[in-house]
């Protein structure tokens, strides 16, 4: 069953994870143009520390951040490749993530990709 999380105020949520920028736990990765590539290395890395929060459809720009505004079929179609992706060896070794790792999050007619993980 697909899940999507419809949040009357994510703001705080994403003014944390914002506030504390990007680092060695929080990586943004803007997918209006397709599945970010660069998600690989950044799986990679946090599966060999202490794991991580990955939000797609977040972009970054001199320091700010801006939602890409990617649909909600974008967004379940970005899951399905993630998954997909997550089973090949060309990718990762050991999948560690499963479904609910995985949250498709809608808010204010825009969604994103919320992934967290424990290294």
């Amino acid at each position: 069953m697909k899940r999507t999380y419809e949040y009357d105020d994510i703001r705080p949520v994403l003014e944390r994870l914002i506030a504390d920028k990007e680092s060695g736990e929080v990586e943004f990765k803007s997918s209006k143009g397709g599945f970010p590539q660069t998600f690989w290395q950044t799986y990679s890395s946090f599966a060999n520390t202490n794991g991580g929060t990955i939000i797609f459809g977040v972009k970054e720009k001199d320091g700010k951040f801006f939602l890409d505004g990617i649909t909600k079929e974008q967004a379940e179609k970005y899951k399905r490749d993630f998954f997909n992706n997550l089973h090949s060896k060309q990718n990762v070794n050991i999948p560690l993530l499963n479904e609910q790792d995985v949250q498709i999050v809608g808010f204010d007619g825009t969604y994103f990709l919320f992934s967290t993980s424990q290294g």
